[in-house]
């Protein structure tokens, strides 16, 4: 996907990227100077290998990911407390408090337990 020309850049992502030119899309499995197609025998266990270490790779892309993508969310967080940090009332447990609630009428009034 990454060699394959794009028609609104007029070049592909990997040229792009590394300036590398692109290799044609079916490179992979036709060989050009043979002119046929080859078939490259692969045993379970090789299979297998592959796609663990396929499957470790992109676990440590995901968790290199999830590092940056927490470490950015705990400092949003921490901003936004200090931003927002308001003063704690200090009540203590033997102290009179009166809690309230608006009662929507047309003279503003105010309930309290």
């Amino acid at each position: 996907m990454n060699h394959k020309i794009r028609p609104r850049v007029k070049s592909a992502p990997v040229t792009i990227f590394t300036g590398i030119a692109p290799s044609q899309l079916l490179s992979v499995i036709f060989l050009g100077r043979l002119d046929k197609v080859v078939d490259i025998p692969l045993s379970a266990d090789s299979i297998f290998k592959l796609t663990s270490n396929l499957l470790e790779s992109l676990d440590n892309i995901h968790q290199s990911v999830q590092k940056t993508v927490s470490s950015h969310r705990a400092n949003v967080r921490s901003r936004r407390c200090k931003q927002n940090s308001v003063e704690q009332a200090n009540f203590r447990e033997s102290d009179y408090c009166l809690i309230a609630t608006n009662i929507r009428r047309t003279p503003s009034k105010t309930e309290c337990n």
